[in-house]
């Protein structure tokens, strides 16, 4: 074994040979074992040429020579706190480590590699590079810690078409602007020619940088007038003549003055200019206008009609909106009805559907239909087909008049009001009922329920007396009646004086008005029991006696209670002359 480090107890077993009678295996094995013991106990004796190293031989070399290294290695360079990956793991260590001296070796990627860069990008050569290889597989990512992340075409360029005229691998102090490498495009465009219409330099300002060509990418919408329709295909300069993109007009009428001034079908005489009213931007047919945008909607029947129907001679500005501007003939030759005093506005009877079936609202007049008027022929009623100026009076002579003067259950005709509704309801004739409220005798009581021919009688309404006694109603109870003797008492004709419209009885006299008899009078109920007992003559109740009921039956004492009275006489007319509410004293 040679080396510098060999010990002496190595040669001596080197020295040995197969005439001993060892077998060259066992040779081997005995020489790795005593080189290991002769190299530990001489290890303190001995100088390693890599200087303080804290590793074992074993772990780096093998037993047959210093130059041969094992292979694995036992070594862990992770130990050092460089771990080895990609191509360090592949290398010598002398192109590292310079010489046997290990320890110490810098660390830094300047320490082992050339800075080809020359200090512009910093020394740290993982922020661009692997250990697996110089090449950079993920360029555009790293670009984008730059001032210019690299976009669309840019990821395909060379890297020399942006970096010119730069030492080799030299990159600081590149413009970034688009001019710095696109000039000679920019100075040579003619459609349009960018100088002459003074457009910025920047090209990001019309191109995309992700656009395969220069041309047809320019984002019009930046402009305020985003291209649409024809106008995409349409080439820049049929809109900016003489390379006008500055203050090229953005109304229609800007480029389309030509076709505006040419249309005869029909004529654009006072339309507006602005195309949009009535085209689109993808072709000027077929053209849709908008009518919703005038005072005049199109609905029903007149959407499907030519416009010149109703815009004669081409002429749109001005037309009249109503509809006896287009239906006046119509309305001329219409025979049922008549249209004649009809008003000209079609949609009081009509829908712009179609003419037929028409609906009158008869609400916009002064005469509601209801009932059974809903379903009444019109005809019926407007006679001879005149509509203007029909009566609206029931009893008039072209509606119920007839009936009004047939009616005999009861008669109408001797009295009775014209205006049916006072009686009848718009439904049917029957059941009809009078609104008696509205008379000069209001029906209450019983008398709801009286049939009306015991009122009125021979079916006559008007004129019919309202008092009660009258020969037409209750002359003859009046007259029948004993206990008592209405006619004998002198009771007056007005029922309404004792009785009620409920019933005849009980029945109600209010006496204290002629001579109080009431509760809390002189003479309260208990000193009279009977009508009888004061009126002593049945056959009339004007008669009375005062002193035959009670203490002055005494002529003596009366008289001797009224000596001195001027003008007292012993007599009851005498008596309620001076005492007609029953108090001693007088007491009118």
């Amino acid at each position: 074994m040679t080396g510098t480090c060999e010990p002496a107890t190595a040669k001596a077993v080197r020295g040995k040979g197969c005439a001993d009678g060892w077998r060259p295996a066992a040779h081997r094995m005995i020489a790795a074992a005593i080189l290991a013991l002769a190299l530990h106990a001489n290890s303190a004796a001995q100088t390693s040429p890599h200087g303080e190293i804290a590793i074992a031989c074993e772990d780096c070399h093998t037993a047959q020579s210093w130059n041969e290294l094992a292979r694995p290695m036992k070594f862990d360079h992770a130990s050092t706190g460089f771990k080895l990956r990609g191509q360090h793991e592949l290398v010598q260590c002398r192109s590292c480590h310079t010489s046997f001296t290990f320890k110490g070796t810098n660390k830094q990627c300047s320490g082992c590699h050339d800075d080809l860069h020359r200090g512009e990008l910093g020394v740290n050569c993982v922020r661009c590079h692997s250990p697996q290889s110089w090449v950079i597989p993920d360029m555009a990512q790293r670009h984008s810690s730059t001032a210019f992340p690299l976009v669309g075409q840019h990821l395909t360029a060379d890297c020399q078409r942006c970096h010119p005229n730069q030492q080799k691998h030299q990159y600081v102090g590149v413009h970034t602007d688009c001019y710095s490498c696109h000039a000679a495009d920019y100075e040579g465009s003619q459609a349009p020619n960018h100088r002459a219409a003074g457009f910025s330099t920047d090209c990001s300002q019309c191109h995309a940088v992700n656009a395969a060509r220069w041309g047809g990418d320019f984002d019009h919408a930046r402009t305020g007038f985003p291209l649409q329709g024809a106008h995409v295909t349409t080439p820049c300069s049929r809109c900016h003549t003489g390379n006008n993109f500055h203050n090229a007009g953005t109304q229609c009428v800007s480029c389309h003055q030509q076709q505006f001034t040419a249309a005869t079908s029909p004529k654009h005489t006072g339309f507006p200019t602005d195309c949009l009213a009535c085209h689109s931007m993808t072709a000027w047919r077929p053209a849709l206008f908008d009518h919703t945008r005038t005072n005049f909607r199109l609905t029903g029947a007149h959407l499907a009609v030519a416009c010149n129907l109703c815009h004669k001679n081409g002429v749109f500005a001005g037309t009249a909106s109503q509809c006896s501007g287009c239906h006046q003939a119509q309305a001329t030759a219409v025979v049922t009805p008549s249209h004649t005093g009809f008003p000209n506005d079609c949609a009081t009877c009509h829908t712009t559907t179609a003419w037929r079936p028409s609906t009158f609202d008869h609400t916009r007049t002064t005469f509601q239909l209801t009932g059974a008027h809903v379903a009444v022929a019109c005809n019926l009623c407007h006679k001879n087909a005149v509509y203007a100026g029909t009566p609206t009076t029931c009893g008039n002579s072209g509606c119920h008049l007839q009936n009004y003067s047939s009616a005999t259950n009861p008669v109408h005709g001797t009295g009775f009001s014209t205006e049916c509704a006072t009686c009848h309801t718009t439904t049917a004739w029957r059941p009809a009922t009078f609104d008696h409220s509205k008379a000069s005798f209001p029906l209450t009581g019983a008398h709801l329920s009286a049939q009306c021919a015991l009122c009125h009688k021979n079916g006559i309404y008007t004129g019919t007396p309202n008092t009660c006694g009258n020969a037409g109603c209750h002359l003859t109870q009046y007259n029948a009646t004993a206990s008592p003797s209405h006619i004998a008492a002198a009771f007056p004709l007005e029922c309404q004086v004792c009785h009620t419209t409920t019933a005849w009885k009980p029945s109600t006299w209010n006496h204290d008005p002629y001579f109080p008899i009431s509760a809390g009078s002189v003479h309260s109920p208990g000193r009279w029991n009977a009508c009888t007992d004061c009126h002593t003559v049945p056959t009339t109740y004007t008669a009375f006696s005062c002193i035959n009921c009670h203490e002055h039956s005494s002529q003596t004492n009366v008289d001797g209670h009224h000596t001195g009275v001027a003008g007292y006489s012993y007599n009851s007319a005498a008596c309620y002359h001076c005492h007609p509410q029953g108090r001693s004293g007088g007491g009118r």
